[in-house]
């Protein structure tokens, strides 16, 4: 479990983006849900996890994202493709996650 904000970006420049995602967790359980696709055509998981209460992090990929959590406060948008760009948009929603009753 990563549990500091150092441990957050090593382990995402670690991998560039090859992260295996094992779904032990349901979302509403979840500390932060994390989208790292270079495109989407909704990304209707993030509905799911905004829905439940869970703080997100997303690539500003086309078709979704940008849309869906633009204008929420802590900027969890992060380049595609960049995972020092990745983390810190994971590291900002980790360190200072928005109520659960404002997602």
């Amino acid at each position: 479990m990563v549990t500091k904000r150092h441990d957050v970006v090593a382990d995402v420049v670690a991998h560039q983006f090859r992260l295996l995602v094992l779904w032990t967790t349901p979302i509403p359980t979840a500390g932060l849900f994390v989208l790292s696709s270079l495109w989407e055509g909704l990304g209707a998981v993030l509905v799911e996890a905004l829905a439940a209460g869970t703080p997100v992090a997303s690539t500003r990929c086309p078709s979704g994202p940008e849309e869906l959590l633009g204008d929420l406060p802590g900027e969890p948008l992060a380049t595609p493709g960049d995972p020092a760009s990745l983390a810190d948009a994971m590291a900002r929603q980790l360190d200072n996650p928005l109520p659960r009753q404002q997602l």
